[in-house]
């Protein structure tokens, strides 16, 4: 939301008195009030939702379930703050930190008896 897009809603309810425009304080607390809370916020089913996009419904094939947490937490603590957190980021640290080994990696890996 824009500062334009609060005065808008501010000057539904502002009162004159002489020549000055006033906003009663009650209304503008209650616009910042709910500014304050429309955030984004990244959490688990986000991970899920990107998985879903990137494999289909078989996706637990290829992620697993229980690093999304830990996904997140790496991708909120790690990201480039220059750049922010997209879904970009999301399928990143989905690929990284949840992709399943694949089955000839894990193959390969007990042949050579390094798992």
């Amino acid at each position: 939301m824009y500062i334009n897009d609060i005065v808008k809603k501010l000057d539904q309810s502002i009162m004159r008195i002489g020549n000055t425009d006033y906003y009663p304080a009650d209304k503008v607390r209650h616009e910042l009030d709910e500014l304050s809370t429309e955030c984004i916020q990244w959490s688990i089913e986000d991970f899920e939702h990107m998985a879903i996009q990137c494999k289909g419904n078989d996706w637990e094939e290829y992620y697993d379930k229980n690093m999304f947490g830990d996904a997140l937490e790496c991708m909120i603590y790690d990201h480039n703050a220059e750049y922010g957190i997209s879904w970009d980021t999301v399928q990143e640290y989905l690929q990284r930190i949840c992709a399943r080994r694949t089955t000839e990696a894990m193959k390969r890996d007990t042949y050579n008896g390094t798992k």
